[in-house]
């Protein structure tokens, strides 16, 4: 028996217009996916309205808390309300999910990538693509990493949570499928190359964006050099 997880995808952009590159990406992500029965949605700034009652989003409202750590909490809502297949829309899907969902077996109610290694904020498993079935378990103890309205947790809090609670109803993916610089036989999505790094300070987003740029092109030139 396959996984109960709905195929539904859910990517959020709030805030400003999305720009170009990261729309073509949301919109290839409909096209991969709709055409194999699944639904998806990008949703925009009228998620404020839709969980306006949430503690905590009816406190960020209006505030100056990081965008990114706002959509954290939107995301696990959608989830817990909905099920289905949260992505960040700085993911360039290369092959759909269908090549993760097939292969999860019926207990598995919920699933998140790993990361080859900790990351620059010490998180191991990354909360920007995850699915789960509708108010799963692992969903309900991930909602419980807010419990203070004037401060909004960040993804390490969450991958912290996880590792806390991880059960047999739980399935951590392997890194090359998600997390990776260039495409492999594995690869669903490439995110590292495109990561919008929105959680960062700026001059630590400038920094962190120029490392990626320049592993990029190393791994370009070591592709045409070989």
């Amino acid at each position: 028996m396959k996984t109960k997880i709905p195929k539904i995808i859910h990517q959020i952009w709030i805030g400003k217009e999305i720009p170009s590159k990261f729309k073509g990406f949301t919109d290839k992500m409909k096209e991969v996916h709709e055409e194999k029965g699944y639904k998806h949605y990008l949703w925009g700034n009228e998620i404020w309205k839709k969980y306006s009652k949430d503690p905590y989003i009816a406190a960020y409202a209006g505030k100056n808390f990081p965008l990114a750590y706002v959509t954290d909490r939107f995301r696990m809502l959608l989830l817990r309300d909905y099920g289905g297949i949260a992505v960040d829309p700085d993911c360039e899907i290369i092959r759909s999910f269908d090549n993760i969902m097939d292969r999860l077996s019926e207990n598995i109610t919920y699933f998140a990538g790993m990361r080859a290694k900790v990351d620059t904020r010490g998180a191991l498993i990354e909360c920007g693509i995850q699915g789960s079935t509708p108010n799963s378990r692992v969903v309900q103890e991930l909602l419980t990493v807010w419990n203070d309205l004037k401060f909004a947790p960040g993804g390490l809090k969450t991958s912290d949570k996880l590792i806390s609670i991880i059960d047999t109803d739980v399935s951590l993916v392997n890194f090359e499928h998600f997390f990776t610089y260039t495409v492999n036989n594995k690869t669903i999505l490439l995110h590292e190359p495109h990561s919008l790094d929105t959680w960062r300070k700026p001059e630590g987003k400038m920094d962190m964006q120029r490392k990626r740029r320049n592993i990029v092109k190393r791994l370009q030139q070591e592709i045409v050099t070989q």
